[in-house]
């Protein structure tokens, strides 16, 4: 009720109610109270009002005393206003007589001028007249232009018709005047006529000066261009019959001397006519001598096509290219050191017409036609708009006098033809010269083929990979040099479908029918089936190095087109880079073949030795052993001396055969099928603890030989032998708990339960009840990551499902582990020892002083830290004074075996050994001053050359490896440095990640600033994802530690990450997806992506879920709303990035909904209610089906020539994303 009164008293004034109605005695009340607070404000204002009664006093008193002068001051006032009313009506009278006495005088002078005109006037048409009479034509001409500068209202006067005109002249000066102009105009032409016929250089100069002084200057221009377009019309005639028709490049010459006539010209001329016609002028001439170089260069192309009977070839030429796609035919490489069978024979008939060096020829002596019409045309062009651009900023009619006579439609903005003769005639030519072009590379390819040799003594490949790429290159030089991008574009095209018809596809059927093509079955099987590997291998280097020539062409003729003269500079060249960068395309379809090849090699032919080269190697080997036994087999290493022979034996012909780079692909693929088979030999042996501690020091040794042999060994792939052996060297089975689970440090288990139970059954000296109570549990503690099985999944994972993802984080996979609990008791290398290596590292031999790092760290000695960082220093170091290739691939070794030195140290001893290290970079400082004296050793000063000082921290390093690195071997050894920084920085950080400030007092959380994550992020995007699958990983593992401590601090790194997700395309988005560790962090991405997405296909009661976010362990807004959006847009594209998005986003909500983990069993199981699993069940084959419609739908929903690859990419998605939910039901 009170509230109701106040609103009612607000709205009118209190004192103006009617008091006497109110009945009510709450009403009443608050009336009262509020008249007293009204009675109490007003005498609170009277009491103010009498407080400054004083004050108002004195200021009354003060205005009484002002009055007296303020009444003088009033008359005084009033006295100056009347003299200044007086003056200014004085002023008025003065300034009108002023205003008369200057129009009669402006009159006045108005009069004399008319009167001064009229007698100029006068005395130009007089002397005129007398002039003419005496023949001085020079005189005459200036009294003209004199007279015509006279104003026309006094010409056509009264008074200069009174005045002027005489009993000798009685006409009116008008007329006289353009009569005199036209008896002048008539004289003059008829002079230059004469001088012209004469050859009188002065008088024609004399003449041509005169016509703008009688206002004839379009008439005088024309005769100009006239005189010069005769003089180039007499020289090109000369020329085309004076000169030698049989000379190569003669009309391409005769074309540039045309050119150079007209530049001279104009550069000669230009000075005259500005002088006489004024700036500006001169493009009047260019217009001429435009049309008449149309004119003249069509006679000289003409006769081009005459002699050089250019149309009789390109029908030849169209019979042939027809009959050459018709009888396509393949070839067979040859066997090493034979002919091809398939070479041309001397009978084969040849048409004069088509003769290949005659082709090359007109084909050259086109692109010089094109060339030098391109410059000639940018030449014209660019002094053309020079005067135009003078003639813009002139006077209207100066412009106008200069096109008079012109249709501006068929003029640019220059005042040239928008087409010219020449450039007609020109295009018609270079197609002609597209034709030619094709047929002379299909036939030189064709003919390379035949000729194909391969010399095993000479080169790694055979002789088609040189030839082609030699014709290439000269195809594609010349097709620039035509500074024509259409040309460029068209040759482009044409080259790289030749190369895959007639050079490509070729490989690809010679790889299928090497083996049926040689006889296996006879006394010599065994030499050719040698034979036909060789040449298997040899097409597989013939790929390799034809993707690098290609990359490399593309990069070589960059500075052709750099250095071009284009027509229009910035989108031509812009266009040309982009037709020559479909090479760089291409060189792709050259690898996917390699890779094939490669795989195919390994499954057919290698993979099926494997077993039988275990098998001798393992003869008579066994790992039961007693402790006599052990130091027997430790002194003859019988399995790896007969593993290294039979694996030399094995490989070696592939060595010597294939390149570097196929090696190493191959030997990648071998080692991956090796380690599977040794697994399961491991499996099915059985161990003591001698055996094991010899299996132990096998492992390491296969594993140093192996390294030695690749430029870049991933020890991951020996991540579960290790680990194996790492089991089988337990002194009992429960010290499994010292490194699983919990306390598993920077170990990454591979293992599976089963797998660590049945490796440990294999020790016989092992209790098996103690074996079977192995488990895999985790535990959650107060504040630490720990999670105890008591506590039931589906709590955790619909709370804090990202403990459960951490934990996995710290127990990934990331590097090769060895666990030994001995190495904190080791010793450090012997002071000499140290001193020998540094001797050998002196002098250069720094394989030897590997060979003693690794020889003293074998026997369990700790090498010191200034040694380790002398490894990285040498790793580091400038690669430029090594100048031959044996150098290269000597330090390249070397690189190699101080990574796997430095990876086994981190191994053994932890991170903790290379926290000086961190002390290098320029400006940052990590280590505490104790740890920092550990770079103090002198013996190590002349190797302490700092070179991680040339980056400002880890992260400056990391950019110029990610966005500058290049494929020379400097940047590959940087790379490896950088490897293993970040797998220190990784295992750091999980052996940090129990408790959150140990998290906060880790490396990488030293060297970034979480609140700039920005600029990070943008260092691992700028160029992602990375052609090298190493630094395309490592970006991935520097990733998933940003993400890793997002979960310890509060940094938005979700919507950072989403800014770059969303610009990229779905390929990259599938890369980056794959490589985050995170599944709830994934989700969040994902959310954000699905938010701004079609959504006219979800029914209305779940349309809120485009703005919340998925709800750990509940299925409806995957099912009923992310299973039911579409992309924005109908491209194929964008469908396959949405279908990918949605596929992932489904496959993390699953694992979310997982525990991976159970007591005693390695399988996965659902954590989803009772309730969500039955709606997943009940409805996951209907919104399957409805989503893989309405996919399909979409796809061919823009009506465009679909992309096969891309739709396929869809389906597959769709697929693999139904056979997801099916695997977890």
């Amino acid at each position: 009720m009170p509230s109701a009164l106040n609103t009612l008293v607000a709205k009118e004034p209190l004192l103006s109610r009617d008091f006497e109605s109110l009945t009510n005695i709450d009403e009443i009340r608050e009336c009262l109270r509020l008249l007293d607070e009204e009675e109490t404000r007003i005498d609170a204002s009277l009491d103010t009002m009498l407080a400054q009664e004083n004050k108002l006093d004195l200021s009354l008193n003060t205005l009484a005393v002002l009055r007296p002068q303020l009444g003088h001051l009033k008359s005084n006032s009033s006295r100056v206003i009347h003299t200044v009313d007086k003056t200014s009506r004085l002023a008025e009278v003065i300034s009108d007589k002023v205003r008369q006495l200057d129009q009669e005088q402006s009159r006045a002078r108005e009069a004399i001028k008319y009167v001064e005109d009229v007698q100029e006037l006068k005395y130009c048409v007089a002397s005129l007249q007398e002039a003419m009479q005496r023949k001085e034509y020079d005189e005459a001409a200036v009294l003209l232009q004199r007279a015509s500068k006279i104003d026309e209202s006094i010409l056509n006067g009264s008074l200069a018709e009174f005045t002027v005109s005489t009993s000798e002249n009685p006409d009116h000066p008008a007329k006289t005047l353009v009569d005199a102009k036209a008896n002048l105009f008539q004289i003059f032409s008829r002079k230059f006529d004469d001088a012209v016929a004469q050859r009188n250089q002065a008088d024609i100069t004399r003449y041509f000066k005169l016509f703008p002084l009688i206002n004839c200057q379009t008439e005088g221009l024309d005769k100009y261009s006239r005189f010069v377009c005769n003089i180039i019309k007499a020289r090109c005639a000369d020329e085309i019959q004076g000169g030698l028709v049989a000379a190569p490049t003669y009309f391409a010459d005769a074309l540039t001397r045309l050119f150079e006539n007209i530049a001279v010209i104009i550069d000669q001329h230009q000075p005259l006519v500005e002088t006489h016609y004024g700036k500006g002028k001169m493009l009047r001439v260019i217009q001429r001598l435009q049309e008449e170089s149309d004119v003249q260069s069509i006679i000289i192309l003409d006769r081009f096509l005459q002699i050089r009977r250019l149309e009789s070839k390109l029908v030849e030429i169209q019979v042939l290219l027809i009959a050459m796609m018709r009888n396509n035919s393949t070839y067979t490489l040859n066997r090493p050191g034979t002919p091809n069978g398939s070479s041309p024979t001397p009978s084969e008939p040849t048409n004069p017409l088509v003769e290949h060096r005659q082709l090359d020829a007109n084909l050259h002596e086109l692109s010089l036609i094109s060339q030098r019409s391109v410059l000639f045309n940018s030449f014209i062009n660019e002094r053309a708009s020079d005067e135009m651009d003078i003639l813009e900023s002139a006077d209207e009619n100066e412009r106008e006098m200069v096109m008079k006579g012109k249709d501006s439609k068929y003029y640019g903005n220059n005042g040239l033809l928008l087409s010219s003769g020449l450039t007609k005639r020109v295009r018609e030519l270079m197609n002609s010269y597209l034709v030619i072009d094709e047929y002379l590379l299909k036939k030189s390819i064709d003919k390379a083929m035949k000729l194909d040799d391969y010399d095993p003594s000479t080169a790694q490949t055979s002789t088609c990979v040189d030839d082609v790429f030699f014709i290439l290159k000269t195809v594609i030089k010349r097709c620039i040099s035509t500074y024509e991008p259409d040309v460029v574009a068209a040759t482009v095209k044409t080259t790289l479908k030749t190369l895959e018809i007639a050079y490509l596809n070729q490989f690809q059927q010679k790889m299928s029918t090497v083996f049926t093509s040689y006889d296996t079955t006879g006394r010599n099987a065994e030499r050719a089936i040698e034979q036909a590997k060789i040449s298997y291998m040899v097409i597989l280097n013939n790929l390799d190095v034809s993707a690098d020539y290609t990359h490399r062409l593309a990069k070589e003729v960059q500075p052709n087109i750099t250095n071009g003269i284009w027509l229009d500079e910035e989108n031509d060249v812009k266009k040309t880079r982009g037709s020559i960068q479909d090479f760089e395309s291409f060189a792709d379809k050259f690898k996917q073949l390699l890779q094939n090849g490669l795989e195919q090699l390994l499954n057919q032919i290698l993979k099926p030795r494997i077993r039988p080269l275990f098998q001798d190697a393992y003869r008579e080997v066994k790992y039961v052993l007693e402790e006599e036994e052990y130091n027997e087999a430790d002194i003859e290493e019988r399995f790896v001396k007969r593993f290294r022979r039979g694996f030399e034996h094995l490989i070696q012909i592939y060595r010597r055969t294939l390149t570097d780079n196929n090696f190493s692909t191959l030997m990648g693929l071998v080692l991956e099928a090796l380690t599977a088979q040794w697994e399961r030999i491991v499996f099915q042996t059985r161990f003591n603890q001698y055996g094991a501690l010899r299996f132990d020091k096998d492992l390491r040794s296969v594993i140093h030989y192996l390294s030695t042999l690749t430029e870049w060994l991933s020890r991951d792939r020996f991540t579960r032998l290790n680990q194996m052996s790492t089991l089988l060297n337990f002194e009992e089975p429960s010290e499994i708990y010292d490194f699983w689970g919990q306390k598993a440090g920077p170990v990454s288990w591979r293992l599976t339960v089963a797998e660590v139970k049945k490796i440990l059954a294999l020790r016989l000296d092992f209790d098996a009840e103690e074996e079977n109570q192995v488990l895999y549990t985790v535990v959650e503690g107060q504040g630490e990551l720990e999670i105890r099985e008591e506590l039931t999944a589906q709590q955790l994972l619909a709370t804090r499902p990202v403990l459960v993802e951490l934990y996995e984080y710290k127990n990934d996979v990331t590097i090769e582990t060895r666990i030994e609990r001995r190495a904190e008791k080791l010793e450090t290398f012997p002071k000499r020892m140290q001193l020998m290596i540094i001797d050998y590292f002196e002098v250069g031999h720094l394989d030897v002083g590997m060979q003693l790092i690794e020889n003293i760290f074998g026997l369990g000695k700790k090498p010191p830290f200034p040694l380790l960082l002398m490894l990285i220093n040498s790793m580091l170091q400038p690669k430029d004074k090594f100048s031959r290739k044996e150098q290269h691939k000597n330090h390249w070794i070397f690189c190699k075996r101080a990574h796997a030195t430095l990876m086994d140290v981190l191994s053994l001893y932890g991170p903790e050994i290379y926290d000086p290290i961190w002390n290098q970079f320029k400006y940052f400082k990590y280590v505490s001053a104790t740890k920092a004296s550990l770079e103090d050793d002198e013996i190590y000063s002349e190797f302490d050359n700092k070179e991680l000082s040339n980056y400002s921290d880890f992260w400056d390093y990391t950019d110029t490896l990610l966005n500058h690195g290049s494929a020379n071997l400097d940047s590959k050894c940087r790379r490896l440095v950088l490897d293993f920084l970040v797998n220190v920085l990784q295992i750091d950080l999980k052996s940090r990640l129990d408790r959150e400030e140990d998290v906060k007092n880790s490396i990488i959380y030293k060297t970034v600033k979480l609140v700039n994550i920005k600029q990070y992020l943008k260092i691992l995007f700028r160029k992602f994802p990375s052609p090298d699958e190493n630094l395309y990983h490592l970006t991935g593992d520097l990733l998933n530690m940003f993400i890793t401590l997002s979960c310890f601090e509060s940094t938005d790194i979700v919507n950072q990450v989403y800014s770059k997700f969303s610009q990229m395309d779905a390929d990259r988005c599938q890369q980056l997806m794959q490589v985050i560790r995170y599944p709830t962090f994934l989700i969040e991405v994902c959310d954000k992506a699905l938010s701004d997405t079609n959504i006219s296909k979800v029914d209305d009661a779940y349309k809120h879920f485009r703005n919340s976010n998925h709800i750990p362990l509940h299925l409806e807004k995957l099912l009923f709303y992310v299973f039911k959006t579409l992309p924005l847009s109908d491209s194929l594209l964008d469908i396959y990035r949405h279908v990918s998005i949605v596929s992932k986003y489904c496959m993390c909500v699953l694992s979310t909904a997982s525990i991976s983990h159970k007591r005693a069993s390695p399988e996965t199981n659902s954590a989803l209610s009772e309730e969500q699993l039955f709606l997943l069940i009940t409805n996951q084959n209907e919104i399957l089906d409805d989503w893989e419609i309405m996919i399909e739908q979409e796809m061919h929903k823009n009506g465009k020539t679909p992309d096969l690859d891309v739709m396929e990419k869809i389906r597959w998605t769709v697929k693999l994303t139904k056979l997801t939910i099916l695997e977890y039901l």
